[in-house]
């Protein structure tokens, strides 16, 4: 997405047994997750870090846990969202944005995901420009990542605008 000028977070990412050398222009703080994962595997409160020390810690964690290289991203703050397309013989259109209702200041854990409350989904409540803002975010990384039929990207919606997470 990057490629195309669509905004994420600034991210660094080390494999098992590489030299853990951090970037200079990574800006803390920084999540810290397993890279090849999803449905938040490995995402806990302990995954946002402040400092190199607590990185490197949280690097090996994942590499030892989770035996997969680990990715660290600057923490975008702002409210989580879930942009989805979807194609049909119209062409590709942007779906009503889906905010993630979490207490200020909690991440999407896999606990808080699939914990005994279930997931916590709801529509999010835009006025038209925000939800079009976010429809058109939607439909330009569908087309510039070449997809078709469906895709669902989660995005932190900051004070500059979206930030697509994946």
């Amino acid at each position: 997405l990057a490629w195309h000028d669509i905004r994420v977070p600034g991210f660094a990412t080390w494999r098992s047994g590489e030299t853990l050398e951090i970037r200079g222009d990574l800006r803390y703080p920084v999540i810290v997750k397993p890279l090849q994962s999803d449905a938040s595997t490995g995402i806990a409160q302990a995954s946002v870090v402040q400092d190199e020390a607590s990185l490197l810690e949280r690097v090996t964690l994942v590499h030892e846990r989770f035996h997969q290289p680990a990715i660290a991203e600057e923490f975008v703050d702002g409210r989580e969202m879930a942009l989805s397309v979807i194609e049909d013989e119209d062409g590709p259109r942007g779906l009503p944005p889906v905010q993630i209702l979490l207490p200020k200041g909690a991440l999407y854990s896999r606990k808080r995901k699939w914990g005994h409350r279930g997931p916590a989904f709801r529509p999010a409540a835009f006025p038209g420009p925000d939800a079009d803002l976010l429809r058109v975010a939607a439909l330009s990384a569908f087309r510039a990542l070449g997809l078709a039929d469906l895709a669902r990207f989660d995005v932190r919606l900051a004070e500059r605008g979206p930030v697509f997470l994946e």
